[in-house]
């Protein structure tokens, strides 16, 4: 049930976010559109804007040449030849309009009159009979054209009217040269992005000066023949702009995007292309779109906040009606802990009655068997005794035989001997022992078998007395026996050794007894000191030493433990409470 509460909650949460997603996604695509639709209306307000101040600035000087064409002082200037008078003229009304260069060229196209004629260079004496404003000037019509100009070599917008006598007689060509880049240069210091190009598609005005004269589309050879006819574009080549058209309003130039805007000029078939920068768009999405990501989430905010009002009252309720059940369980759990406790106590109490109950009955027994077997097995021994006298007269079989028998009869003896350890009581004769003293007795009485074992007894004990409250024989009897343990566990191995030794640490005295035997066995490590568990081979020994050591210590107070030890060998630790100052 836990785990479907879980997903569906997890299920929940990822609806809600996919939700909030979709949102988010409908509201960037309705900002964009709305962004794109303001953005595109401001362009095109901004391209008629352009539009209308190009054609004024081309319109403002478009009456000069005609009025100068038909005024009686020019016509009479060059019927008589009066050149400076010209130049003088034109200068001053070249002065007056604010143009770049008023000059005359007769009909083969020399320019005979200048405004310039003060200036170096000057257009004074410069044939322009190639250029179309010239030539279709002196067909009879109006003739305009923009260059870069072969003398100055500065850009210009150039008008040529026909000049006429009274009877209609070609006289020459009135020309002026414009300069737009006033014009331009106002676009760039407004930071607009903006261009116009010819008919060719060669880009001749724009805000950025690095544009102009390069090409937007591809230009036939027939254009480019004509272009070099007439001069038009001298020293520049006209190589195509990065540009590419993504439909009718949107375009790429640098790898920048913009919203496109075209407008037609009247004159001499240019194009206005009016660029706004796409990046507008995208940005005033992404902050629509971000507002509404801040506005979910304070809704999210606000929903978590009242939830998580809504789930406190919800626990204060949960935590009053569980109060007085978690005083009813504090009071379970005591009284499964005291139950539990008289359980181990009562359990403790009957290992102990089944252990007093056994031990008991095998003292019974014991007592029983080494007073039955004690006196047979003592006449036996003598009768063998006296058959191995020198004088004894006997075979070497019989001899032989006898040898074996005395053998058998003192394993015999060797039983009764732990029967007895095992039989003895306790009682209460229980005195201050020195266990200095003890380990001192037991190396006395032990020192025949260590000899005989071929066996090296090693003892450390402190110079002050560790005493403790006990029987020193019973004490004796346990160190005897781990001493005999050790010396059958090397018996196969000759010239070993054991090492005694007697440590204080706190309360506890130590005595620890190391063998370098093959160590005990994993199987029997936790029956060790139970009755009749034995490592020895059948007949050898009744598995009752340890057993009847362990109780002893016990009834000491202590503690008899054994492990087998990393380097080899086993190691028996036995651990007596020492006596304490107010008890000597």
């Amino acid at each position: 049930m836990l785990d479907f509460l879980l997903q569906r909650k997890v299920i929940v949460r990822l609806i809600a976010l996919f939700i909030a997603m979709i949102l988010l996604v409908m509201v960037y695509g309705v900002a964009r559109q709305i962004y794109w639709t303001s953005e595109f209306n401001r362009a095109s307000d901004r391209t008629a804007l352009y539009t209308s101040t190009l054609i004024s600035a081309l319109e403002r000087y478009q009456h000069l040449p005609h009025i100068l064409a038909r005024d009686h002082h020019v016509i009479a200037g060059l019927q008589q030849g009066g050149a400076q008078v010209l130049n003088l003229r034109l200068e001053s009304f070249a002065k007056q309009a604010q143009v770049d260069a008023l000059y005359i060229m007769n009909t083969e196209g020399l320019t005979i009159a200048s405004s310039n004629w003060r200036e170096s260079p000057t257009f004074l004496g410069k044939n322009y009979g190639f250029r179309p404003y010239f030539k279709a000037a002196l067909e009879g019509g109006r003739g305009e054209f923009f260059a870069i100009g072969v003398t100055t070599g500065t850009p210009g917008y150039f008008v040529g009217e026909p000049i006429r006598d009274l009877e209609g007689v070609m006289l020459g060509v009135m020309a002026m040269k414009v300069d737009l880049s006033p014009l331009t240069k106002s676009w760039a210091e407004g930071g607009e992005k903006l261009f116009v190009a010819n008919d060719d598609g060669i880009v001749v005005l724009s805000s950025d000066e690095s544009w102009n004269y390069r090409s937007i589309q591809p230009l036939t050879s027939e254009a480019k023949e004509v272009i070099r006819a007439e001069k038009q574009f001298v020293g520049k080549a006209l190589d195509p702009l990065d540009v590419q058209m993504l439909g009718d309003h949107e375009l790429t130039l640098g790898q920048v995007e913009y919203l496109h805007q075209i407008s037609d000029i009247p004159y001499l078939r240019w194009q206005l292309h009016y660029l706004a920068d796409k990046n507008l768009v995208i940005q005033g999405s992404q902050t629509a779109t971000m507002i509404a990501f801040i506005f979910l989430s304070i809704l999210l905010a606000v929903y978590l906040v009242l939830r998580s009002e809504r789930i406190k009252r919800e626990l204060r309720a949960s935590e009053e009606d569980s109060r007085s059940l978690r005083a009813l369980n504090y009071k379970l759990e005591q009284q499964i802990e005291e139950r539990q406790r008289a359980e181990t106590r009562l359990d403790r109490a009957q290992a102990e009655l089944r252990k007093t109950s056994k031990m008991a009955a095998l003292g019974q027994l014991a007592a029983s068997v080494s007073h039955e077997l004690g006196q047979p097995i003592s006449a036996m021994q003598n009768y063998l005794a006296w058959a191995d006298l020198p004088d004894s007269k006997m075979d070497e079989e019989t001899r032989d035989v006898m040898q074996r028998l005395k053998r058998v009869v003192g394993r015999m003896g060797e039983i009764t001997k732990q029967l007895k350890f095992f039989a003895r009581p306790g009682g209460n004769s229980l005195q201050d022992v020195a266990l200095q003293d003890v380990i001192s007795g037991v190396k006395e009485i032990m020192s025949a078998d260590i000899h005989t074992a071929d066996v090296e007894l090693t003892v450390d004990v402190p110079e002050e007395q560790v005493k403790v409250r006990g029987d020193r024989l019973r004490l004796e009897q346990v160190l005897i026996n781990l001493i005999r343990n050790s010396i059958d566990a090397m018996r196969e191995n000759g010239g070993q050794s054991i090492d005694i030794t007697l440590t204080h640490e706190g309360e506890l005295a130590m005595i620890n007894v190391l063998d370098r035997g093959p160590g005990l066995p994993e199987e029997l490590a936790d029956q060790l000191f139970e009755s009749f568990v034995t490592t020895k081979a059948s007949g050898e020994g009744m598995g009752l030493g340890l057993a009847i050591s362990a109780s002893i210590v016990e009834d000491h107070g202590g503690e008899l433990k054994a492990r087998s030890r990393k380097t080899g060998g086993a190691e028996f630790s036995m651990r007596i409470p020492v006596l304490l100052e107010d008890q000597k």
